[in-house]
């Protein structure tokens, strides 16, 4: 069959734009705004530096960083949708890594941060272009999940994946087992975009999803 001239130039620009599906994932410091106004510049930047560098220590799923964007930090990987579980136990180890820095910040600084994590983790076809030295991504599934961080739950502490990511997912049954992942499913509503249907899992619940990844590794 006979390519349209102009084919192959379109082709070649999705390539070089990186356009395709993709997991976007965005650990979000809780309580950030009072922790800035209620700190002085110098220490408070180099708080800040700290703490962000405490997510970025340990990535289980091979993530990559699009930028550090005040007290979130914008990650994605292109490809199959991440599995529930692996995204609920890098979760739990950028968790661990926060308190643990958070910690030792506390003693040295001799403050009382109680600071605390929360991650937004959607899935669908974006892109990135280039700005400068920088890649920026691209696309409404960028804008949903950062329109996903200003959202109802009550929690400081916890795990939100969209439908979008869930959907077909081998663990899908489960989630929508109270009786073993414990997770809640909402829904909210974004002018100028499409309500979006998430499940949330609550770190500071009584009985903490931690248990998922003890009984569910098979899965």
């Amino acid at each position: 069959m006979l390519k349209r001239a102009g084919e192959n130039r379109d082709e070649k620009q999705l390539k070089d734009a990186n356009i395709g599906l993709g997991n976007i994932l965005i650990p979000d410091i809780s309580g950030f705004t009072s922790f800035v106004t209620q700190t002085d510049l110098v220490s408070g930047q180099l708080i800040t530096q700290r703490l962000l560098t405490s997510l970025l220590e340990n990535d289980l799923l091979d993530l990559e960083l699009s930028e550090i964007e005040g007290d979130a930090a914008l990650l994605y990987k292109y490809g199959r949708k991440l599995r529930p579980n692996a995204i609920l136990k890098q979760y739990e180890g950028m968790l661990e890594n926060f308190h643990r820095e958070q910690e030792k910040v506390n003693k040295e600084f001799n403050l009382d941060l109680k600071l605390s994590l929360k991650l937004i983790a959607h899935y669908g076809k974006f892109g990135q272009y280039e700005l400068g030295s920088f890649r920026k991504l691209y696309g409404a599934p960028v804008i949903e999940a950062h329109r996903l961080l200003k959202n109802s739950v009550k929690s400081s502490r916890y795990v939100l994946i969209t439908d979008d990511l869930l959907e077909g997912s081998p663990t899908t049954a489960a989630i929508n087992n109270p009786e073993f992942l414990r997770g809640h499913k909402l829904c909210e509503s974004y002018d100028n975009i499409r309500d979006i249907t998430f499940t949330v899992f609550d770190y500071e619940a009584e009985c903490s999803p931690r248990e998922i990844l003890e009984r569910s590794d098979s899965l």
